[in-house]
């Protein structure tokens, strides 16, 4: 009797003839029907539900109420505001009298991490000493039931740290994950509306940086969202590259190999900016060994508030602008995500 998965492997195979010299490539502007268990699928990773403790402890000792404020109005200058709602006076010389395009969402990143660093960089010294890496090209292949699968692209961007982070789920959580099965997209393959080719592909291994880098290990992706995808597509997106950047460095860097199954997990975090919308991932990384769902899987933790704030309203009278409905809940995972510690 054929599982699920196998029968959806075998309508695959039916339907492409020249299944074994086609690779299964995923780049920046695509978008798959089912994107949130296709990722899952693609990168052996199952989702936890409950929030790890280790996350929950870090939330508890955080108060957010004193940073609403301050990321208020790093909202309002990422919109191109002043702090007193005044016009920002353009390049060319122009007032800014349409709203602002897509690209606010980089600076609103930029503000947030400011705003950060400069209030708690006393109380956590590591804030001090993170490197951003600004869109790296990174891209790599791996196989997954039989196929060869491509991931690249530039669009996120990466916080990196010269110590990795501690471990996010422990040992017993990891254990158990063996025993889970990985939800199927039957009766679509696990590679249904990614690129195809027949082209042979390039053994190109990038992480994003080479050689020996004084900041070598991932702290926070970010990764701002300028097309206002769904919730599942963007969250696919981040998930690919995150763990691209993951398997990338491990494989080139530090001599691991696919098949492997990490003694050491590598944790790792992302940071989804939408606008308003934000989401938060806790992943870890326990084996790379992909070839079939057997065994521990990579595991994932989402956290997604919703909005952060409603709209700006404007007082013409005061000519000032504020936010409606800023919600603590973003600013304090926020914080979290950037005061999590190395090692």
């Amino acid at each position: 009797m054929l599982t699920r998965m196998e029968q959806s492997l075998k309508l695959a195979r039916n339907y492409c003839a020249v299944q074994e010299e086609v690779s299964y490539v995923y780049h920046r502007y695509i978008k798959t029907l089912y994107a949130d268990k296709q990722a899952y699928l693609l990168t052996k990773t199952q989702r936890v539900e409950n929030r790890p403790p280790s996350v929950e402890r870090l939330l508890e000792s955080i108060d957010a109420q004193d940073m609403v404020a301050p990321f208020e109005k790093a909202v309002l200058e990422a919109k191109g505001f002043e702090a007193q709602g005044e016009f920002v006076i353009t390049r060319i010389g122009k007032r800014k009298k349409r709203k602002t395009p897509p690209q606010y969402r980089f600076a609103l990143m930029q503000n947030f991490l400011r705003v950060v660093s400069c209030a708690y960089s006393k109380q956590y010294p590591h804030l001090s000493e993170l490197f951003i890496g600004d869109k790296p090209f990174i891209t790599s292949t791996w196989e997954r039931y039989g196929s060869k699968v491509t991931v690249h692209g530039k669009q996120a961007s990466f916080l990196m740290s010269k110590k990795p982070l501690s471990r996010i789920f422990d040992h017993s959580t990891v254990e158990e994950s063996a025993k889970v099965q990985l939800e199927s997209m039957h009766p679509n393959p696990p590679f249904f509306d990614l690129a195809e080719t027949e082209e042979a592909l390039p053994q190109t291994y990038l992480s994003g940086f080479t050689g020996s880098p004084p900041f070598p290990h991932l702290h926070t992706m970010v990764l701002v969202d300028l097309y206002s995808w769904p919730a599942e597509q963007i969250i696919q997106k981040a998930l690919l590259y995150l763990f691209t950047h993951l398997v990338t460095d491990l494989t080139e860097r530090q001599g691991k190999r696919f098949g492997d199954i990490l003694e050491t997990p590598v944790p790792a975090q992302a940071i989804i900016a939408c606008g308003k919308r934000f989401h938060f991932i806790w992943y870890q990384l326990n084996t790379l060994d992909l070839e079939n769902d057997d065994g521990i899987k990579n595991l994932v933790y989402i956290d997604s508030p919703g909005w952060m704030y409603k709209k700006i309203l404007s007082d013409k009278k005061t000519d000032t602008k504020s936010l409606t409905n800023m919600k603590e809940k973003p600013v304090k995972l926020f914080m979290a995500q950037l005061f999590a510690k190395p090692e």
